[in-house]
């Protein structure tokens, strides 16, 4: 479901441009950090995954206070990647299909049925 939301994200806002936010952009932003810091990570130093771990970290305890359950705080975690990479990369699948075959050419074929 977030994955679809994402896709169609961008042709929504070809369309009607009035309804993009750059807030839209933060997974695709945060995904593409992501992988960026683990593969530099494994050529130059583990040490840059650190802003990842420190994030997990944060998202764990945040909820961990505020539910007081171990279970749910793991599950917080697990849900806040599934959430970021699923957006992040559907929007960014969309944004990739855009490019390569052009704007007109890319609604034109959009089956919107599917991406809904």
């Amino acid at each position: 479901q977030i994955l679809s939301f994402a896709k169609v994200r961008v042709p929504i806002s070809i369309v009607y441009p009035h309804t993009f936010s750059i807030v839209f952009l933060f997974p695709l932003i945060y995904v593409m950090g992501f992988i960026f810091l683990v593969l530099l990570s494994a050529i130059i130093s583990p040490l840059l995954l650190i802003p990842i771990i420190i994030h997990y970290i944060a998202i764990f305890i945040d909820s961990l206070l505020k539910n007081k359950s171990f279970v749910v705080a793991a599950l917080s975690v697990y849900s806040s990647l599934i959430q970021f990479f699923a957006y992040g990369l559907g929007f960014l699948s969309s944004l990739f299909k855009m490019i390569i075959v052009g704007k007109e050419k890319y609604l034109e074929k959009i089956n919107y049925s599917k991406l809904l």
